[in-house]
């Protein structure tokens, strides 16, 4: 699986995340920069405060203590670095659509976005490394989402919407790994439980 990753998401949240990610534990802003420090990553303390702020109005982090301000990472910044579908949101004054974005889905949307002529469902069912037959039920979701449009010929085009998909995210590498690493977090009523395949 690949990362699919917000626009407004950078390099010091990817450190953060992957750092509270890996450790499993809560962590205030300075451990965040120490542990980010000892680990042989430099960010300041003024960007992680900033950062830790804006992952965790995005939800990707949550905070577990008033006092000492403690942060832990929360089952959809998990499912970011998984490769997992997760909701966006608003970080900041930065505003991310609330949606959910399947990384197959995006691949789908990027390979009809790069053809300059419209493509048949059975040359994007070629050009997608996935299942056949669950490409081809994405790609009738992305149409009744009204993601993607289809010509009486089996022709798909990006509408708006695919379009403002595309722009709000990124592809990221294969994340194969990472799943063995952290896991999959569900935080329910105050409980974490942590599984691995």
């Amino acid at each position: 699986m690949q990362r699919v990753r917000p626009n407004w998401l950078n390099e010091n949240d990817e450190l953060i995340l992957e750092l509270l990610g890996k450790s499993g534990v809560a962590l205030n802003k300075r451990g965040i920069e120490l542990n980010l420090e000892l680990n042989g990553e430099t960010a300041s303390y003024s960007t992680i405060k900033r950062r830790v702020d804006k992952l965790s109005e995005a939800e990707f982090i949550e905070k577990v203590r008033q006092e000492g301000s403690y942060y832990q990472i929360t089952s959809k910044g998990i499912n970011y670095l998984t490769g997992s579908p997760y909701g966006a949101a608003t970080a900041g004054n930065e505003p991310v659509e609330a949606t959910e974005i399947d990384p197959l889905d995006y691949q789908i949307l990027e390979e009809v976005q790069g053809k300059d002529d419209a493509p048949s469902v059975d040359e994007v069912v070629a050009l997608v490394s996935a299942e056949p037959e669950r490409i081809r039920d994405r790609i009738r979701a992305l149409v009744s989402e009204g993601m993607l449009a289809e010509d009486a010929e089996g022709h798909l085009k990006l509408s708006l919407g695919g379009q403002y998909l595309l722009q709000m995210f990124r592809l990221e590498p294969d994340t194969t790994e990472d799943v063995g690493r952290y896991g999959y977090v569900e935080l329910t009523s105050g409980k974490e439980e942590v599984e691995t395949e």
